[in-house]
C-alpha cells in the first residue's frame, strides 16, 4: 500500500497477548496464536483463533516481557506484501508455542526458490508448511536452534529445494519461541522462517518441482 509517497507494510496484530504497547521509535507488534506448536501447523490440523486482530506497520516487535527478536525484513524477491489476517494468524504463534514470531503476508508474483529440511523416513513432511528463503548450511543443531524445531518432530536429515508457484501466498517472519517435549525452551530467534499453507491431509500445496539435495548437513 502507497500513502504519501512512502511504501508501508501492513500487518495484523493478533492480540491474543496482552500489555503490547509501541516504543517511541517503533510500531510494536505482538505474536499471538494458538497454543498446538509447529508439529500440529505442519500436520495441517490446527486453527488458531483469528476473531481479534488489528492492522499495524512494519516494525521491530515487543510484547510485553515476550520479546520477538529481529524484524520481518524487506519483501522476498518476486513478492508482493498482501492483507491476509486469516492466512497471518495461522502462521503466528503465542510465546513458547513455535510457529511465528511475526510476520508480512505476500504473494508470489513468480515462482519463488524455498528450502526446507526435514526426516528422510517421514517422507510425507518434505512439503510442510515450514521453510527458507536461502538454502542453509550450518550445523543441524545450529538450523534447528534458529528455526525452534524441537527434536521430536524431526531428525532434520534431509534437504529438498521447492517451487513456491507463483500466485501462493505465504507469511515471513522472525521465529517465536518454542518449548519441547522434554520441557526444554528453544528462545525466539531473528532468523526470517516462511510459512506456506500447505495441507498434506487435504491433498493441497502451494510448492511444486521438488527436488532431495542430499543429506543434511552437508559432508562438503
Amino acid at each position: 500500500m502507497l500513502q504519501q509517497g512512502v511504501s508501508r507494510v501492513l500487518f495484523v496484530l493478533v492480540a491474543s497477548l496482552a500489555g503490547c504497547t509501541p516504543s517511541a521509535d517503533t510500531t510494536t507488534l505482538a505474536g499471538g496464536g494458538s497454543s498446538g506448536g509447529r508439529a500440529v501447523m505442519d500436520a495441517g490440523a490446527l486453527e488458531p483463533d483469528a476473531s481479534n486482530v488489528a492492522l499495524v506497520e512494519d516494525a521491530s516487535v515487543e510484547a510485553g516481557a515476550a520479546a520477538c527478536v529481529g524484524t520481518v525484513g524487506p519483501a522476498p524477491d518476486g513478492a508482493r506484501a498482501v492483507d491476509d489476517p486469516a492466512l497471518l494468524a495461522r502462521a503466528v504463534g503465542a510465546p513458547e508455542a513455535g510457529e511465528l514470531c511475526a510476520g508480512v503476508v505476500y504473494e508470489a508474483t513468480r515462482p519463488i526458490a524455498l528450502y526446507r529440511v526435514w526426516q528422510r523416513d517421514r517422507a510425507y513432511t518434505e512439503r510442510g508448511r515450514w521453510w527458507s528463503l536461502e538454502r542453509p548450511t550450518n550445523s543441524r543443531e545450529d538450523y534447528r536452534r534458529d528455526n525452534a524445531i524441537c527434536p521430536e518432530w524431526s531428525a532434520l536429515d534431509v534437504l529438498s529445494r521447492c517451487e513456491l508457484r507463483a500466485g501462493a501466498r505465504f507469511v515471513v517472519g522472525p521465529g517465536q519461541s518454542v518449548r519441547c517435549q522434554d520441557r526444554s525452551l528453544i528462545a525466539a530467534s531473528a532468523v526470517r522462517q516462511v510459512y506456506v499453507d500447505n495441507d498434506g491431509q487435504r491433498g493441497v500445496f502451494f510448492v511444486e518441482r521438488c527436488e532431495q539435495l542430499g543429506a543434511f548437513p552437508s559432508a562438503n
